[in-house]
């Protein structure tokens, strides 16, 4: 729901497309919804998250579960932070012109929930906890899902030094946490 929702906010805003960006919005440089593949990858991440659900609830009690909760949420502050600031130059449906807009914020909320969720199952927080070989497997699906949260579907974009590290760095930060998890800590 909360896909669509921000779909309907970038339409509303003028971009929700290429060609709204071009026509309507007054920022011809921003990229529109659908020249950033965060639509698919949160269709996929909500499946993903749902199925898991049945087998791995989040705790929302312990320490360990709100300290998880609290640095999520400074995670998804400063996230929501480097969006606006992106968007001063080049924005796209959730920042643009150094404003954060609604489909940011309501793609924030996504994120934190998401967030939250997986990182309870890679620091073995959920009930019960995640076995090694699940770890194993979710890596792999991020190894392949995690370049799109960075990159645009647009032949304006390229990979830069920035887009290569964020993309580097949370492949390492997935992958160091199943090695911990899977073969030290097993």
């Amino acid at each position: 729901m909360l896909i669509v929702l921000q779909a309907v906010l970038a339409w509303l805003d003028n971009h929700l497309t290429r060609a709204q960006v071009l026509t309507a919005s007054g920022r011809p440089n921003d990229f529109s919804f659908f020249e950033h593949p965060i639509w698919l990858i949160d269709t996929a991440l909500s499946l993903l998250a749902a199925y898991l659900y049945l087998h791995l609830q989040l705790d929302v009690s312990s320490a360990a579960g709100i300290g998880t909760a609290i640095f999520t949420l400074a995670v998804v502050v400063g996230m929501i932070e480097m969006w606006r600031r992106g968007g001063i130059t080049v924005g796209d449906h959730c920042s643009h012109g150094g404003v954060v807009m609604l489909a940011g914020f309501y793609h924030g909320i996504f994120f934190y929930g998401m967030l939250l969720y997986f990182l309870q199952i890679y620091l073995g927080v959920t009930t019960p906890i995640a076995s090694g070989p699940l770890l194993f497997w979710l890596s792999i699906f991020f190894t392949f899902f995690l370049p799109l949260g960075v990159v645009k579907f647009s032949p304006r974009w390229h990979w830069n030094a920035e887009a290569i590290g964020q993309t580097v760095g949370l492949e390492v930060l997935v992958w160091g946490t199943t090695y911990y998890r899977y073969y030290l800590n097993s």
